[in-house]
């Protein structure tokens, strides 16, 4: 279990570098002169992503697209500011004006015949409830995304909820089920073109394999998601395979190997502006290099991941 978290949050935080690229860019182009749909999809793009990073900075650029779409009667602009504002005001602790903000979404995307971002925003509450504890809730709202968005192309949105599903799963002790949905990620998403989705779902299911003390099992997973990660050239993805490979060996008791693929996975992750990925490269190559008794240079890296 803590191994499931702790990838999980790495997983996470070593992508942050490649989105705040497309922010950056984003927002140089709100200096341009826009036509006001470009503006509002912009606006809406830049208030998601900055969700989680910034709220006060989201939150004014997801009321800048709601006044706008309003004034320019742009349904699609309205869901999609109604829906980063629902999730803000989940953010600060407001249920019931985050409710109201995402049945707004959902009506307006009703409207324009959007199943896949009703979806989204079922795969939000969902998750919104996990985080809440409110398990069996947040299952309910899983597989109503699943539901409305079965008879629509959302290969990639279906297997995010099951993913979802599977990590819920998790938190009951539901092995078999959490088992179950990771498999319906994958299979769902391998004759898809969504390759970058694939890769997580081969890590994740990997990680819970892991977990439950089949690494071999894992490995093979682990080395899916290599094969895919290296064909996209995605560094710090590949180097958190690296970190998880690296852990299994160590499971195994194979601490020369286990040296090799942290010393892998550092080198790829020290080519990135990630400081959070860094110091933990640095921490799993320098426990690494504990377990294989090499105390003086362990305690170098274990020192430069503080």
């Amino acid at each position: 279990m803590k191994n499931i978290i702790f990838t999980g949050l790495f997983l996470s935080l070593v992508f942050l570098s490649y989105a705040q690229a497309n922010i950056d860019s984003l927002q140089r182009l709100l200096d341009e002169n826009l036509l006001s749909v470009e503006r509002i999809d912009i606006l809406n793009n830049l208030a998601w992503q900055l969700k989680r990073r910034n709220q006060d900075l989201s939150k004014h650029y997801a009321e800048e697209a709601l006044e706008l779409s309003e004034d320019s009667h742009y349904l699609q602009g309205i869901g999609e500011a109604t829906k980063a504002l629902g999730f803000l005001q989940a953010y600060y602790g407001d249920s019931e004006e985050c409710l109201s903000f995402c049945k707004r979404a959902i009506q307006s995307f009703r409207e324009v015949g959007n199943k896949k971002q009703i979806g989204s925003i079922f795969l939000l509450l969902g998750n919104l409830l996990k985080n809440k504890s409110k398990y069996i809730e947040s299952i309910e709202k899983y597989y109503e995304g699943i539901r409305i968005t079965d008879s629509c192309a959302c290969v990639d949105l279906q297997a995010s909820i099951y993913m979802s599903i599977a990590d819920v799963k998790i938190i009951q002790k539901d092995t078999t089920s959490a088992r179950d949905n990771y498999r319906k990620s994958i299979r769902i998403l391998e004759p898809s073109t969504y390759l970058d989705r694939l890769g997580v779902g081969y890590y994740k299911y990997a990680t819970y394999l892991s977990a439950i003390g089949l690494p071999d099992s894992a490995f093979y997973y682990l080395k899916k998601s290599e094969a895919i990660y290296k064909e996209l050239d995605l560094k710090e993805r590949l180097s958190n395979v690296y970190g998880a490979i690296g852990n299994i060996y160590l499971q195994k008791g194979q601490q020369n190997q286990a040296i090799s693929s942290f010393e892998e996975s550092l080198e790829l992750i020290d080519t990135t502006n990630n400081k959070f990925a860094l110091a933990t490269a640095y921490y799993q190559f320098g426990y690494s290099l504990f377990r294989g008794g090499n105390l003086h240079q362990s305690e170098y890296y274990l020192r430069k991941c503080i």
